[in-house]
């Protein structure tokens, strides 16, 4: 089964709050189920943990074991790993499985920003209400700041701009946030009001904070507007 059909099965399965977490049980003998569990006890935690996140995935992908054709569910599936396109698939159907699972909680900010990296290829409307999503569940910027870099990395300016200046709020978000706003506005092509957002920025944190984020961002601000 191609990676794309096998992905909108498991978009059918359920999901509720009370699964969210859950070690999925399977008939054939799980290896590393000691740390799946300490890995899920941490993501019950944080379930923004990235470091615990992507180890999840891994673990779970490695622990596969069951035929594919009979459920396509990386949970409790097995795939040929000594094939590098499966091992591909395999970790590629884990992280959507787990960012699905995930993103049930209601504070989880950064399985939503997962789910929005794999659908925008194929489907750039559904990834940006996941992206919108994320950034409502939280309030210290982080989610913003890592959803306008996903969009800037795909050559999706325009749209990191307007989620930025909907969303940002410069006194109370961690200043990669902002500085992601400022380097959005660069981007598309708003050089006025990416002057204003670093101003605005730099009301809040110094040029130290921001240079150890990004060195150039004030130099490449001025250098647009003076060629503007």
């Amino acid at each position: 089964m191609a990676l794309m059909p096998k992905i909108k099965q498991l978009l059918q399965r359920t999901t509720t709050a009370s699964t969210v977490g859950r070690r999925r049980e399977t008939l054939h003998p799980a290896k590393n189920v000691i740390q799946e569990d300490a890995l899920r006890a941490m993501l019950a935690e944080d379930p923004n943990n990235e470091h615990a996140f992507l180890a999840l995935v891994d673990v779970v992908g490695r622990n596969c074991a069951q035929d594919p054709t009979d459920d396509v569910d990386p949970r409790t599936a097995e795939i040929d790993l000594t094939d590098s396109a499966a091992r591909e698939e395999k970790y590629t159907m884990s992280l959507w499985a787990l960012a699905e699972e995930y993103a049930g909680h209601p504070k989880a900010w950064y399985p939503l920003i997962q789910l929005a990296h794999l659908s925008l290829p194929d489907n750039p409307e559904d990834a940006n209400r996941r992206l919108t999503a994320a950034v409502s569940r939280d309030e210290t910027g982080a989610a913003l700041a890592a959803a306008l870099r996903l969009l800037r990395d795909n050559d999706l300016a325009a749209e990191a701009y307007l989620l930025g200046v909907g969303h940002w709020i410069a006194r109370q978000h961690v200043p990669e946030a902002g500085i992601e706003v400022v380097r959005a506005s660069l981007e598309a092509g708003k050089h006025a009001e990416a002057q204003r957002y670093l101003e605005e920025l730099l009301d809040h944190v110094s040029e130290a904070d921001v240079a150890a984020y990004d060195p150039t961002l004030s130099a490449d601000v001025q250098s647009r507007l003076a060629r503007s």
